[in-house]
């Protein structure tokens, strides 16, 4: 029982160790002072915010089916509701009373498609509006450095690091 709890400890120890190895402290000032000077809707107690989202149908990609002028026809009635919130975005849809299952099973791909493209959008485009252009969470910056004309951010992403360069206002330069 002791060496399970020295186990315990020592493991506990290790984990604050790695999560430590992250930003220095002089980093996390230049990363601090960035967030203070842009406008967060998140800092400033966003929760959520719910909208409707309708396609311009003839722009958007539809996939070919048995009787695609009755789908599009459903589709155009359905409404897809978009969630925006502290966590990842949520998107549903809602189809029209009086649609039967059957209906509702044929559209079910398109309105599937359609879900998708909404939440990657929101999931794979920044949220600028709700967090500003500084991450939220510090574990997405790899480096915060002082250059000669400012500050410099690194972001880590797997495959090409993100550059954030900011004169000595913390504003983002655009290059």
């Amino acid at each position: 029982m002791r060496s399970l709890f020295f186990a315990f400890l020592t493991g506990v120890s290790i984990v604050q160790m790695a999560c430590a190895q992250g930003l220095s402290q002089d980093e996390l000032k230049i990363v601090e002072s960035a967030r203070s000077r842009y406008y967060s809707l998140d800092g400033h107690g966003f929760l959520s915010a719910t909208c409707s989202v309708k396609f311009d149908f003839s722009t958007v990609p539809i996939l070919p089916s048995a009787n695609p002028a009755e789908n599009l026809q459903l589709l155009k009635q359905t409404q897809f509701v978009l969630t925006l919130g502290r966590n990842r975005p949520t998107v549903s849809h809602i189809y029209p009373n009086g649609s039967s299952d059957d209906m509702q099973r044929r559209a079910d791909p398109m309105a599937n498609l359609f879900t998708s493209l909404v939440q990657g959008l929101f999931l794979t485009w920044p949220t600028k509006g709700l967090n500003g252009p500084i991450p939220a969470y510090d574990s997405q910056i790899k480096s915060a450095v002082k250059t000669n004309d400012g500050y410099r951010l690194i972001l880590s992403f797997p495959n090409d690091p993100v550059r954030i360069d900011m004169n000595k206002d913390y504003l983002e330069l655009v290059a």
